[in-house]
């Protein structure tokens, strides 16, 4: 994959809003499009490691499964905190690792040069070309998608590996 940010768009200022309720922070757009109803904010960034963490111990460290030797393009929908994508970087330096996420305050700071944070609805149909990942990760984001969108959310993956 030459340039991870081809055929994606800006996207404007709505998705860096946030709205405090009950002392936590989340997304304005994704509370107004009833989207997404978790914070975003570090206590939030802290509990999704701490998922990740007890994801790892029950598959047994094991990122990817069934494994695959060397691969080049790897696609995380709804990344979060960036946990499992930004190890799946750091483990493969050779591969593109793009993450999909409806909010940017999770994203992390210091991710490696091989990972590709984009800010998207994955109720939307995806913009990706036709085999373009070699594996795509979906875990756990159940509560973002809408009932709706399961079927045609399983053909875009199908259609984008």
């Amino acid at each position: 994959m030459a340039d991870p940010q081809a055929g994606t768009t800006e996207l404007d200022g709505q998705y860096q809003r946030t709205v405090m309720i009950h002392g936590r922070e989340y997304q304005e757009y994704s509370i107004n499009h009833a989207t997404h109803f978790m914070p975003v904010d570090e206590e939030e960034a802290d509990r999704l490691e701490a998922q990740h963490q007890v994801l790892s111990l029950v598959f047994d460290d094991r990122l990817i499964f069934p494994p695959l030797d060397d691969p080049k393009n790897v696609l995380d929908l709804g990344y979060g905190a960036a946990s499992w994508a930004v190890e799946v970087a750091e483990s493969y330096p050779d591969c593109e690792v793009i993450g999909v996420d409806i909010s940017p305050h999770l994203k992390p700071d210091d991710a490696p040069e091989n990972f590709w944070p984009q800010l998207d609805d994955l109720n939307r149909p995806f913009t990706f070309q036709s085999n373009s990942f070699d594996l795509i990760h979906s875990r756990l984001v159940g509560g973002g998608i809408d009932k709706t969108r399961w079927p045609p959310y399983i053909r875009d993956i199908k259609r984008s590996v």
